[in-house]
């Protein structure tokens, strides 16, 4: 039952996820970027949130299990803001058909944006899943310090999601994927190289990190016009797979067979991958629209 009860609140947390970027696409079509950052930037304040709201629970004498319950309190409020906000005018056009699911898989600009998103998602889980064994067992911290380490890559990406709703419209969505994916990965290829004295640069990536799946959705949505929210959901399911194949089996299958450092170094290929499709993507984009 616990099992079953997972999957419906995680298929409920999804859909409410793509159905938010759809109304912000369709509500602000000319600043998508910065408003899809915003969005995720309270993500994040939630995800920082949370672990104190179970904490209180706790204290207060209830079972873990209540925080689950005290937590559709928070759900309720979503749900009567979402039938009683005041939505602005919608500035996308009705005309429009939405593309078949058969047709939007044989496009190859659908395929490579599930790609990028599946990859930065991807080293997103990998770094929150294995920072703390890099920590521990490779440079011997202390609890104190991998607790530090950690809270600042959640900082980080917090901020980077701000600081990303400033730029985002004017660098353009590919320009900003390709410089953060860059700036990650030298970020991390540094802190490999350099050695304990540049560890801190893993945590600081997060700064990076933070805006490429807001960014990659609003470059979605931009480019595939009235199936840009079909494409999101098909992009947020790759990115979902992505927090499984890379941040578990493979990143945990060169850990254990090679080292946790070699681990590391797969997440820059990773976010070479993800520069590298994404200037392609760049690239056929103009080449359609000149």
């Amino acid at each position: 039952f616990l099992t079953v009860s997972f999957f419906l609140l995680g298929s409920g947390l999804t859909l409410l996820n793509i159905v938010s970027v759809n109304l912000i696409s369709i509500s602000y079509s000319k600043s998508r970027g910065k408003m899809i950052n915003l969005l995720h930037l309270f993500y994040g304040l939630g995800g920082i949130i949370a672990p104190y709201f179970v904490t209180l629970v706790l204290k207060l004498g209830f079972s873990w299990a209540h925080s689950f319950l005290f937590s559709t309190i928070l759900l309720v409020i979503i749900f009567v803001e979402f039938k009683t906000a005041a939505v602005p005018e919608i500035e996308a056009s009705k005309n429009k058909t939405m593309r078949s699911t058969k047709e939007l898989l044989k496009d190859i600009k659908v395929i490579l944006f599930s790609l990028i998103v599946f990859l930065q998602i991807g080293v997103e889980f990998s770094i929150i899943t294995w920072l703390a064994p890099f920590l521990k067992d490779v440079e011997e911290r202390s609890d104190l310090e991998i607790s530090f380490y950690i809270a600042l890559f959640f900082i980080t990406f917090t901020i980077g999601r701000l600081l990303a709703s400033f730029m985002v419209e004017k660098i353009g969505y590919f320009n900003f994927i390709i410089f953060t994916a860059g700036a990650a990965s030298l970020s991390i290829t540094a802190a490999l190289i350099g050695g304990r004295s540049f560890t801190i640069l893993i945590p600081l990536s997060g700064i990076f990190l933070a805006p490429q799946v807001p960014t990659a959705q609003a470059a979605i949505l931009d480019s595939l016009d009235s199936s840009g929210i079909k494409v999101v959901g098909f992009a947020q399911t790759a990115g979902m797979i992505g927090s499984t194949v890379l941040a578990s089996w493979i990143i945990g299958f060169v850990n254990d067979f090679i080292s946790i450092r070699a681990g590391f170094f797969i997440l820059v290929i990773a976010l070479a991958a993800d520069l590298l499709i994404t200037s392609y993507l760049k690239y056929i984009t103009k080449k359609e629209t000149a």
